[in-house]
Formats: C-alpha cells, sequence, structure tokens
C-alpha cells in the first residue's frame, strides 16, 4: 500500500493498491510434449479409420436395403467360384473349401404397380421388409444383395441345388404372407430362379441361367392362368 499525503490541516489519504505480479511462464516438460503429439496422432488415425469404413460401407452396403451391393456380391460370388475351382484356398482354419453353390435370383412381382398404387415410399418399405426377411431367413455364411431395382440375388454356400429349391420355396410362401402396417391392402409376390455351380463355375454364366429360371418362373401360370410367384430350377435340357 502507499500513503499519499495532502495539504496542510487535510488528514493523510490512503490508498490501497493491489498489485499482482504476473506468475512466470511454466515451460511444458517433453513428457507432457509427447502426450500431446501422440494424443494428436491417435486423433488423426481414427479420423483416417472412420473415413476408410465409410467408403468400405459405400462400396458393400446398400443404403435402402442394407444388403450387399451388386459389387460387394459380385467379388464375394467370383472368389467362391475360383475356390471350387481350385483356384484359391480356404484361409481360415478348421473350415473347409467350399465344394458347390447355388445363385438364387429373385424379382419381386408387378414392382411397378406397386409404387403406382401406394406410392414410391410404399416400394421402398416393400423392398425394405423384404430384405430383412430374406437375411432372417438364410445363413450367416449365405450372401444376399440387391443386384438391381426390384432384382434382389443370394447366393448360397455349400447348397445344392435341391436343398436350395426347398428353402426359397419357403422364402416365397413368407414373402405372399408379408402384412405392411402402413398399407393394409398391399400384398407382394416374388418370383424365383434358381441355378447350381455344378453346371458351370463361371460367374456369367452361371447368373443368366439362374436368370433364364426366373424368366420361365414369371412366364409359368397355373390352371386358373395366374403367372409369377414361382419357383424355377435352371435345366439344362
Amino acid at each position: 500500500c502507499r500513503c499519499r499525503g495532502g495539504r496542510a490541516g487535510e488528514g493523510a489519504v490512503l490508498e490501497l493498491r493491489m498489485e499482482s505480479s504476473p506468475k512466470p511462464e511454466r515451460k511444458l516438460r517433453a513428457e507432457e510434449i509427447q502426450d500431446a503429439q501422440m494424443g494428436l496422432y491417435q486423433w488423426h488415425i481414427e479420423i483416417l479409420e472412420n473415413e476408410k469404413k465409410e467408403r468400405e460401407e459405400a462400396y458393400s452396403i446398400e443404403p435402402l436395403t442394407r444388403l450387399k451391393t451388386r459389387q460387394a456380391f459380385w467379388d464375394e460370388f467370383t472368389y467362391s467360384l475360383e475356390m471350387i475351382r481350385g483356384e484359391v484356398m480356404e484361409q481360415r482354419k478348421g473350415v473347409e473349401p467350399i465344394k458347390e453353390v447355388s445363385v438364387v435370383m429373385i424379382d419381386l412381382d408387378h414392382f411397378k404397380a406397386v409404387n403406382d398404387t401406394f406410392g414410391h415410399p410404399a416400394g421402398d418399405e416393400v423392398l425394405r421388409k423384404i430384405s430383412a426377411l430374406l437375411i432372417e431367413s438364410v445363413r450367416p455364411t449365405d450372401t444376399v444383395a440387391r443386384f438391381g431395382g426390384e432384382e434382389l440375388i443370394v447366393l448360397m454356400r455349400d447348397t445344392d441345388i435341391q436343398v436350395a429349391a426347398r428353402q426359397v420355396e419357403k422364402i416365397r410362401e413368407k414373402i405372399q404372407n408379408l402384412t405392411f402396417d402402413a398399407y393394409p391392402t398391399l400384398k407382394v409376390t416374388a418370383s424365383f430362379g434358381i441355378a447350381s455351380s455344378t453346371t458351370s463355375t463361371n460367374p456369367e454364366t452361371l447368373v443368366a441361367q439362374a436368370d433364364k429360371a426366373l424368366y420361365e418362373a414369371k412366364g409359368d401360370k397355373d390352371p386358373e392362368g395366374n403367372g409369377r410367384n414361382r419357383v424355377r430350377v435352371y435345366n439344362e435340357t
């Protein structure tokens, strides 16, 4: 504090001043600098990993249905056929190499009429619900993908065509019995074509065979003249 004197006859004025002196700057220790650098490095790595996951998901997962994309399916399909041909080996310990696959092409019947009658949100809901049904109906080792538009495709590993046909028939029945809370009058069906790697291990050929069987399923008519809503197996003859 400081005492400031006044003129004669006046009391002294006591002036208090709180003066704080600046604290000396503390230098960072080498360990603190290293920790800060490591934190920034880990943060940068996390950003890169998240970006990588986003790119991988954009490549492999179809956003509407959450099924595999056509590109991701084709990669897995081709690899499975290469294994059957003996060109690649199974890398997982204790897992037998794939010996046979069945491929299933699926087309939703009259899907354009669903969009025209109920609107595109209804069409999206149909795709989402059928996609979820397919995932629940196959094994974790199988692959389900959106092949394009209302076409879906399933790769059934180590499944012969007779077993595949029985499983697909159950799926067909589940689809025709689906209900939609937001669209009580909406009913959907699907047609299926199945082909086996016992007829070809060429991916393009095998998909063409399944597509041919699908075409037959959509063209077949029952005694009442109703077509579609069928399962057909590719037959070379």
